[in-house]
C-alpha cells in the first residue's frame, strides 16, 4: 500500500461489504464483517477497527444508497477528494 495506505484499506474493506450485502443483510452483520476485514489488517488493525466501530451504520446506510466505496470513504473523511 502507498502513503494513502489507510484511505486504500478502508476502501477494499467497504467494496468486500457492497459485495457481499444483500437484501436482507442487517446492519449488525455489516458491522460484524467489517469488523473481522479490520481484524486480518495486520499492522492497520486497531485504526481498521476504530473506523468500523465509528463509522459502520454510515457505511451501510451509503451503501444501501448505492454510493460507491471510495464516495463512502471520501464522505466520512478518511480519503481525501479527488
Amino acid at each position: 500500500m502507498t502513503s494513502n495506505a489507510p484511505c486504500e484499506l478502508y476502501v477494499q474493506m467497504v467494496q468486500h461489504l457492497k459485495d457481499n450485502l444483500t437484501s436482507t443483510t442487517t446492519k449488525e452483520e455489516a458491522q460484524e464483517l467489517l469488523l473481522s476485514l479490520a481484524k486480518n489488517s495486520g499492522s492497520f488493525e486497531g485504526q481498521a477497527t476504530s473506523f468500523v466501530t465509528d463509522n459502520s451504520d454510515e457505511i451501510f446506510e451509503f451503501l444501501a444508497s448505492e454510493m460507491e466505496p471510495l464516495a463512502v470513504c471520501i464522505a466520512l473523511d478518511v480519503c481525501p477528494s479527488q
